[in-house]
């Protein structure tokens, strides 16, 4: 690995985490040689470190966690930002097969994360593709519903206009019977044929 830029915050956090100086301590302890020494032990710490996550983690944004030893890593765009300590009630030689263990696991639980992802686009692909037919169809339907409703119209106008041809055709009928019988005298027995029972 290439070289890491150290912050301030590291360096403060390696001094009280791995040299045992105290929060305040630390902070007055990082002259300008032990900072130099400090940058030269995280620098190979990092370059002897294993990834063992990249990602977002709790609150914190998307960041890189490596592991050594008992030591972990957190980097971010080239900035090594912070160190803190395994504390695993373990021998230092077992540490290394504790994070191996856990390191597998997380690469474990992170190939099925990811099978399960991919199931959930494809699926999800799948479900986009059937909402966009049952979208098409819906779309046909309501064409032909207007088509329907059109034709109901259609059919309701036609009705009415064969029914008013009857009616023109029977007033036209009954002047050609009132011209036929002499409208005058039609009229005079109209008022007592209407009151025969």
């Amino acid at each position: 690995m290439s070289e890491i830029n150290i912050t301030k915050h590291a360096m403060e956090r390696y001094a009280e985490r791995f040299k045992d100086i105290g929060t305040m301590s630390a902070i007055s302890w990082l002259s300008a040689s032990r900072k130099e020494i400090i940058t030269e032990e995280l620098n190979k710490l990092f370059e002897y470190s294993d990834l063992f996550y990249s990602g977002e983690l709790g609150k914190f944004d998307v960041r890189n966690y490596y592991v050594k030893d008992r030591c972990v890593l957190v980097e971010k765009d080239n900035n090594l930002i912070t160190v803190f300590k395994i504390d695993f009630p373990v021998p230092n030689s077992g540490v290394r097969i504790v994070v191996d263990m856990f390191k597998n696991e997380i690469e474990r639980l992170m190939e099925e994360r990811e099978a399960a992802e991919d199931e959930f686009n494809k699926t999800y692909s799948d479900f986009n593709d059937t909402i966009g037919i049952i979208d098409s169809e819906i779309e046909t339907l309501k064409y032909k519903i207007e088509l329907a409703n059109s034709k109901k119209e259609s059919l309701k106008l036609q009705y009415e206009t064969d029914e008013k041809e009857v009616k023109v055709l029977d007033k036209e009928i009954n002047f050609n019977i009132e011209q036929l019988l002499g409208n005058t005298q039609l009229k005079k027995d109209a008022h007592v044929l209407r009151n025969i029972k």
